[in-house]
């Protein structure tokens, strides 16, 4: 028994192997070379993979850039020389 494969461009039943991963149609031009399609898809998850490390990186440096730029309010209790009145001193011009 034969397994028929059909064509997805002109819909016969006439898609045969040619090599280990190339299937082509006898009756059409359509050819799919399942090697290549599936080395494409792992490099395009390597060069997605490596842009959302990038972008990662990137907003991690700026939220600590952000984090240590913050201001930060303390509380301080205030110096003794500002409960004291002050008193302003006239210059003498000599």
């Amino acid at each position: 028994m034969s397994d028929y494969i059909e064509c997805p461009k002109c819909g016969k039943k006439s898609v045969v192997q040619r090599k280990e991963d190339l299937y082509q149609c006898i009756s059409c031009d359509f050819k799919r070379d399942f090697a290549k399609s599936t080395q494409s898809k792992s490099d395009k998850g390597i060069i997605w993979l490596g842009f959302i490390a990038v972008i990662s990186a990137f907003y991690m440096l700026l939220a600590r850039e952000s984090f240590f730029n913050t201001p930060r309010f303390e509380s301080q209790s205030a110096p003794v020389s500002s409960l004291e009145p002050t008193t302003v001193q006239a210059r003498t011009g000599q």
